[in-house]
């Protein structure tokens, strides 16, 4: 079917709950032939002017594009075999129905071999179709979704087509992820609200009235991506130590809601998830970690393990280290063999060694050596302040509650002077 007799094409709607019915009602005002079946007998009764269909194959046999609007996989795949007694080859079927994507490539293929074509069709904003509202996206071949483009945007404010086959139910598939978790954060900041008596409806007029469009969720992922680095950010989102004071914000605002969720007794694990990659989402973590250090293996023991020592603590991190030529024993060795070889080994990351290393510290009672420590870590972004704080909670149990003290020392200075070396001028 092409896009010269996409006013003509006669449609077909499988599955008549809220989407169907709504998709039905908005193609019948745009004057479409529309054809409807649905398991139950009653489902098209408000549906004037819709053709009542005995079965998907008399469905198939009068349509053109079948819009295909079942609840799960099962269902998809019973109307695509009852449509295959009928198919012929001007028939595309759009599925609007919220499968796996393993299930979108296996109907695809289903439907190639019985002669007829499928694209899959998230929709996002299907309370609002049957007003034409909402938006399709789409996967599959750029022709198959082009034939069909004049019937989907009747329905929906616009269509989408994001890629191959399975793109469009991949792409609803992150929406919802979006969806879902930016509602887990609502309900956790409503029961802090309500714990600490505040009015959630007063809430929710603070945060309706600063964000109208609910666009801060996606402000960053429209700027920067995800994955382009933290150096490229500079050039076309704004200076790194800006973002990286971002981040800082983002761990200081979250640790306060933990706090303040932990004196009233309520649970916040999705504000607890986001602190913990707080710098993730701000594009200052690193990747994670494998160990291995770019090194010429032709340099000499002190600078491979002066690369090694920066990539553990961060550049400058160990003071008053002695500069290369008649190293003593003991330098030449920590250099050369804890750094270069232990601790770039790949057998566990670079944080697992951290925690050992710090559980150690902390059994000696050196606040000065575990400020050392949790400096780097901090720099590397190993762990987060709140992890920090938390492991000397942890260590206070084994280590003994003096050494503890010296740990807790060592743990809020290193925290002190990075979050004020990270801060934003003016903050």
């Amino acid at each position: 079917m092409t896009q010269g007799n996409s006013k003509t094409q006669r449609c077909g709607v499988v599955g008549l709950g809220m989407i169907g019915a709504g998709v039905t009602k908005s193609l019948l005002r745009h004057g479409r032939v529309v054809n409807v079946f649905d398991v139950r007998a009653d489902a098209a009764k408000d549906l004037k002017g819709a053709v009542v269909c005995a079965s998907p194959a008399e469905l198939a046999r009068q349509s053109e594009v079948v819009m295909v609007a079942v609840v799960n996989a099962e269902q998809a795949r019973s109307v695509l075999a009852g449509m295959a007694e009928a198919a012929h080859p001007d028939l595309v079927v759009v599925l609007l129905s919220t499968v796996a994507v393993p299930v979108v490539h296996e109907l695809a293929a289903f439907a190639q071999s019985k002669g007829f074509r499928l694209i899959d069709c998230g929709i996002s904003g299907g309370l609002h179709v049957e007003q034409g509202g909402g938006v399709c996206m789409a996967g599959g071949t750029a022709e198959t979704v082009e034939s069909v483009r004049g019937v989907i945007e009747q329905f929906v404010t616009k269509l989408l087509h994001m890629g191959p086959q399975g793109a469009g139910m991949a792409a609803k598939i992150c929406r919802n992820l979006m969806h879902y978790s930016t509602m887990m954060g609502a309900y956790e900041a409503g029961q802090l609200a309500e714990a600490v008596g505040i009015d959630v409806q007063q809430l929710i007029q603070a945060v309706r009235t600063s964000d109208p469009d609910n666009q801060m969720s996606t402000a960053l992922l429209a700027r920067r991506g995800t994955t382009k680095p933290i150096s490229e950010n500079e050039k076309t989102f704004a200076p790194v130590e800006m973002i990286r004071g971002w981040a800082s914000l983002l761990h200081k605002d979250l640790e306060a809601a933990a706090e303040l969720a932990r004196s009233v007794g309520v649970k916040t694990p999705g504000g607890e998830l986001a602190n913990k990659h707080g710098d993730a989402i701000y594009g200052v973590a690193p990747q994670p970690q494998t160990n291995h250090l770019a090194t010429d293996p032709n340099e000499d023991a002190y600078t491979r393990g002066l690369k090694a020592m920066e990539a553990v603590y961060g550049v400058g991190g160990v003071p008053g280290l002695p500069p290369p030529g008649n190293l003593p024993p003991f330098i030449e060795k920590t250099l050369e063999h804890v750094f270069a070889d232990v601790w770039m080994r790949p057998g566990l990351s670079m944080r697992d060694r951290r925690l050992l290393v710090l559980g150690a510290t902390a059994a000696l009672g050196r606040a000065d050596l575990v400020e050392i420590q949790t400096t780097g870590a901090l720099k590397t972004q190993d762990l987060t302040p709140a992890e920090l704080q938390e492991s000397v909670l942890q260590l206070a149990y084994y280590v003994g509650w003096g050494n503890a003290s010296s740990t807790f020392q060592g743990v809020m200075a290193a925290i002190t002077k990075t979050t004020a070396a990270n801060k934003p001028a003016g903050q």
